[in-house]
């Protein structure tokens, strides 16, 4: 450090109290920029026109200056979180819309998060395919037990359980239809 960066500003008469009080680097700028306009308001007005108040009342006045620019201080930095957080909330939702628009393409490169979503996606379809039953079907069931009713009743003469077996592959049909429908 040069001999100029450790000598105190001229004019600054309470340098020591501020020392002795833990401040910040920008409240120890506020109070000087405020005694350096007290100063330039002193050389413009003269000494004489401008009364000084007495210590005590000046220890009062820089007190509440002092507690003034501390509130300020924190609402400023609070202030600053809250925007710091909308950023990065913000950062947050442009990295997951630009990772989801590739997800079938060529990029794999996939987030654990839209892995997750996608995985809880396909789960959610499979239980909602396993739900159905046959009992969920009626018309499916009685063709199936027409056609074992058939088999049963026809032992050597299976082939003649055509028509069972053309009406149960209907019912089947339809609800492959009903199940893909209710399942996209």
């Amino acid at each position: 450090m040069g001999a100029t960066a450790s000598k105190p500003e001229e004019g600054i008469s309470s340098a020591k109290s501020v020392d002795k009080v833990d401040v910040s680097d920008a409240e120890r700028r506020l109070y000087q920029i405020g005694n350096t306009l007290a100063r330039k308001l002193k050389e413009v007005t003269g000494d004489a026109s401008v009364p000084s108040p007495d210590v005590k009342r000046q220890e009062v006045l820089d007190s509440s200056i002092q507690d003034k620019i501390h509130k300020e201080l924190n609402k400023l930095r609070k202030q600053e979180q809250e925007v710091q957080e909308k950023i990065r909330l913000a950062l947050e939702k442009e990295n997951l819309d630009r990772e989801g628009k590739s997800w079938f393409g060529k990029d794999k490169g996939q987030s654990s998060e839209l892995l997750q979503q996608e995985l809880d996606r396909v789960k959610a379809q499979i239980e909602k395919f396993n739900k159905h039953s046959l009992d969920s079907f009626p018309s499916l069931k009685q063709a199936r037990q027409d056609v074992v009713q058939c088999y049963r009743n026809q032992e050597t003469r299976t082939l003649d359980c055509w028509r069972e077996v053309e009406t149960f592959r209907k019912a089947l049909a339809d609800a492959e239809k009903d199940l893909f429908a209710a399942w996209k």
